[in-house]
């Protein structure tokens, strides 16, 4: 059987999100998270129906803060 191996480096894939809060009627200023996700899954190559169905995934999601006064 042949193996199947993805991987997703923290660099290739990631996303951004923001928010703000309101205590009092008073806003805190904006301010969110880097997300950087990485994957790595592995299979055995029976077919890719199977393969993405069975697959052993390893998921990591690495954080930044970031402050949009900036």
């Amino acid at each position: 059987m042949s193996e199947l191996a993805v991987r997703v480096h923290p660099g290739e894939l990631h996303f951004n999100a923001a928010h703000f809060m309101t205590f009092d009627w008073t806003c805190e200023n904006l301010h969110g998270r880097d997300f950087h996700v990485e994957n790595n899954a592995f299979a055995e190559l029976r077919s890719l129906q199977v393969a993405a169905e069975e697959a052993d995934c390893q998921w990591g999601i690495h954080t930044r803060r970031f402050d949009a006064r900036h």
